[in-house]
């Protein structure tokens, strides 16, 4: 892991949830992640693999809310800012899908 990457070290030696993530396993890396944010609340590498870990679930308006925390950690930080985008951009899909499928007749 770049532990530059994208919050700074995070090596408190709670990487583990790395390999979840690499595994593409969301719900157990993110468990993984919350355990870790409970003793290291101001980890902005934490938060940005939670927002990651969340988006890929589905769970967009939770992931914008991590990558905010992030965010607000580490100002400036250009791979959780994209990641934000991507998230905000889906939220907004999402949305228009939402008001196309109640405005269409049944």
């Amino acid at each position: 892991m770049d532990r530059e990457t994208p919050g700074g070290p995070a090596d408190h030696g709670l990487i583990a949830f790395m390999d979840l993530i690499r595994e593409k396993r969301w719900d157990e890396a993110l468990l993984a992640i919350d355990e870790a944010l409970a003793t290291h609340p101001r980890d902005p590498s934490l938060w940005y693999h939670r927002g990651l870990a969340l988006a890929q679930l589905g769970r967009l308006a939770e992931a914008d809310d991590a990558l905010s925390r992030c965010l607000a950690e580490r100002p400036g930080n250009r791979t959780a800012e994209r990641l934000m985008a991507t998230v905000t951009a889906l939220r907004r899909e999402a949305d228009v899908a939402r008001q196309m499928r109640s405005a269409s007749p049944q």
